[in-house]
């Protein structure tokens, strides 16, 4: 017996007494049932826990920013014009950093080695912006700035404070001398698994580009010129990568304030997530306001707030309906969308790396598109199964997440491309390894459940006096309120 939101709060709320003195015992003992039965919840995604209210602080201590970018050669295409997206994005972080008054407890670095040189160069903010410049990447021999190689690491070895009360943020092609991904990855490793709540992002944005493309691994192949000048930018730009690490809330907080600066490159990224195992990223959900509105068999399914009288916990997070028995017959199709995410890839996530909970439904996986941001999943319904009344789950895996987001970036040392990263799957199976916080939960989880209507319930797993039972209990309420009511207006 199912009790509305108001009958509910207003029977429910009243202790045992009060309700004895104006109806019989078993009137009460029906009630209580009735509202026993309606805490019954679905539950398709646990609430993300909190995050912590000290986001630029940890104990009352600054946390502190290191900022670094990559000096090295490779990365002087990205501003031999202006206003690219990677000259926007020098601009968005020191915007950002003084949005949020962080101008005291940031650092800015250049990072880089030669032969005089084996630790990062420490800048302040105004030689910071000449990242936007062709300068600042050693173009010549009287160059203000020495001209380096890639060595990543450094950032990360800065004694400026412990890792728990720090955050490294990394602005690099990915795309160092041989050995310094791996260096990277090993450090990265050893901290997550250090420190709960430990949290790595990784932003990876198209830009426009004009310069030399050269071997990640010396030797493996001739530098060659890359230029985006006539090429689609959205597929065939240079890819460059913002690394965030350190406390969970202070990297979430600065991701989402880069995220919503409002520049160009803001709008243009792509994002996996890391965490450690006392940490799990939030699962991305169904978007219920943009998913009913397009299902294809209205004439088939019609729309309800409740399953197999049960509520869902986080009513968003479900698409809940019922099938008309003229559709008991033949299939019908059902699509669902999820919120939209800079997690998901522009292009589709294969059918075979998206899995069905239970295996076993009556529903199997037809198409898979991403659509203005969204994952868009179409299922068709078997209707030899179709009296199953189990809810059911659309999965996608972090791992599978983070191998559709990044396969158009990749590439190897043997074939490589002006718009894509040399061995970068590599370097983002390696962090997917050490991250076991992802694996707590999947990185998108949509939930479906569709019960027969009562003209089916002949061929479910309810009897049919099950019918009379509710209807019967449905009257009682409706004599139990009414009493209430009355005994109310006795006691006024």
């Amino acid at each position: 017996m199912k009790l509305s939101p108001s009958l509910h709060s207003k029977l429910c709320s009243r202790p045992v007494q009060s309700l004895m003195k104006p109806l019989p015992a078993l009137a009460v003992v029906a009630l209580l049932s009735a509202c026993s039965s309606s805490l019954s919840r679905l539950s398709c995604i646990d609430e993300p826990k909190s995050r912590s209210t000290e986001v630029w602080s940890n104990n009352s201590r600054p946390i502190k920013i290191n900022i670094g970018v990559d000096g090295s050669g490779s990365m002087h295409g990205y501003v031999t014009d202006h206003g690219t997206r990677f000259a926007q994005a020098i601009d968005t972080v020191s915007a950002l950093v003084a949005a949020q008054g962080l101008t005291g407890q940031t650092s800015f670095w250049r990072l880089g080695s030669n032969l005089s040189i084996n630790k990062p160069q420490k800048i302040s903010e105004t030689q910071f912006l000449d990242a936007r410049t062709q300068e600042f990447f050693c173009t010549a021999t009287d160059s203000k700035y020495p001209c380096v190689t890639s060595t990543l690491g450094q950032l990360l070895e800065i004694p400026i404070a412990a890792p728990q009360d720090r955050l490294d943020v990394l602005l690099t092609d990915l795309e160092p001398d041989s050995g310094a991904i791996s260096t990277l990855a090993k450090r990265y490793s050893q901290l997550i698994k250090s420190y709960p709540n430990y949290k790595i992002v990784l932003l990876g944005v198209r830009s426009q580009f004009n310069g030399t493309i050269y071997p990640a691994q010396s030797g493996a192949f001739r530098p060659f010129p890359y230029s985006t000048k006539t090429l689609p930018l959205e597929s065939k730009g240079r890819p460059f990568y913002v690394l965030l690490s350190g406390p969970s809330s202070a990297v979430d907080a600065f991701s989402e304030a880069f995220e919503n600066m409002p520049m160009g490159v803001s709008k243009a990224l792509q994002a996996s997530v890391f965490t450690s195992s006392g940490h799990s990223e939030e699962t991305i959900s169904l978007d219920s306001s943009a998913t009913w509105g397009v299902q294809i068999n209205k004439d088939c399914l019609s729309e309800t707030s409740a399953f197999d009288r049960k509520v869902p916990s986080i009513p968003s997070q479900w698409l809940l309906g019922s099938v008309e028995s003229a559709c008991l017959g033949r299939p019908f199709d059902i699509q669902l969308k999820s919120l939209a995410s800079n997690r998901l890839p522009t292009s589709s996530i294969p059918l075979s790396e998206i899995r069905l909970f239970p295996e076993t439904s009556g529903y199997r996986l037809i198409s898979s598109s991403i659509y203005d941001g969204r994952l868009v999943v179409g299922l068709k319904s078997n209707p030899k199964l179709l009296s199953s009344t189990d809810p059911i789950a659309v999965q996608v895996s972090n791992q599978a997440l983070n191998s559709a987001l990044w396969s158009d970036w990749d590439s190897s040392v043997s074939n490589p491309s002006g718009h894509t990263t040399q061995n970068l799957r590599l370097f983002v199976n390696s962090l997917q390894a050490i991250s076991s916080g992802s694996a707590e939960r999947p990185a998108i989880k949509l939930c479906l459940a569709i019960e027969p209507t009562t003209q089916q319930l002949g061929q479910s797993k309810r009897p049919p006096i099950l019918i009379f039972i509710v209807v019967g209990a449905i009257l009682l309420v409706g004599a139990i309120a009414a009493a209430l009511i009355n005994s109310d207006a006795n006691e006024d």
